[in-house]
């Protein structure tokens, strides 16, 4: 009989001698993350985006995923260099940005991010396979050390009129408001002519918009 021949280990073992890469992704709802040596993983993360998150702008849920990928592997991710593979290109270009002319909620995570020595690589969509396999095969149980969320709806802002409330909705009902908020949850195309022409006057502030929501952090 012919010898059988050995497969070799789903998983890769870590070593500190060796480069370390992390893969991280999300999609519309969740979030996943690979840690790899030589191309070959460590170990696998993935979770569901809570509802608020899910309302977040995609370069806010892709720097979630990158610091969730980083804090979920820490004990292989802290103290040393990182090379982190996301394929966002307008990440890029706010992580080399000065932390005041960065969105709030991107400069909180952004701060988490400090602690760690990470070289960002912008990878094409299509080579970040593992992780974007991830973030659409997501766990639904939370992890007791992410940030509580609390709810709140216009009666927490009693000095606003309700006839300004109104007005408000009325304004973010229109074609181009619409269109806006849909780009937002989309994500934006790498072209300013890729957008419909009532949303391309927005390009240029596209890493500094977020959906309107009812939530704050604690």
């Amino acid at each position: 009989m012919k010898d059988k021949i050995s497969q070799p280990p789903v998983l890769a073992y870590f070593d500190p001698s060796q480069t370390l890469t992390l893969q991280a992704d999300s999609s519309k709802d969740d979030l996943g993350a690979v840690l790899l040596r030589n191309d070959k993983p460590i170990e696998f993360a993935s979770r569901a985006l809570t509802k608020p998150e899910q309302n977040w702008a995609q370069i806010e849920k892709e720097t979630l995923a990158l610091m969730y990928g980083l804090e979920r592997f820490n004990r292989y991710t802290y103290g040393r260099n990182v090379v982190v593979h996301n394929d966002h290109s307008p990440l890029e270009f706010i992580l080399k940005k000065p932390l005041s002319q960065v969105p709030k909620r991107l400069q909180a995570l952004i701060m988490r991010l400090h602690k760690y020595d990470i070289t960002f690589q912008y990878v094409p969509g299509l080579s970040l396979v593992l992780a974007d396999t991830l973030s659409r095969a997501f766990l639904t149980q939370r992890n007791s050390q992410e940030h509580c969320v609390h709810a709140m709806n216009s009666g927490a802002l009693p000095d606003i009129p309700d006839q300004r409330l109104q007005e408000i909705r009325h304004a973010t009902e229109t074609n181009e408001a619409r269109q806006l908020l849909q780009t937002i949850r989309n994500g934006w195309p790498p072209q300013r002519d890729q957008l419909p022409p009532r949303v391309r006057p927005y390009f240029s502030l596209c890493d500094t918009l977020s959906e309107p929501r009812q939530w704050f952090y604690c």
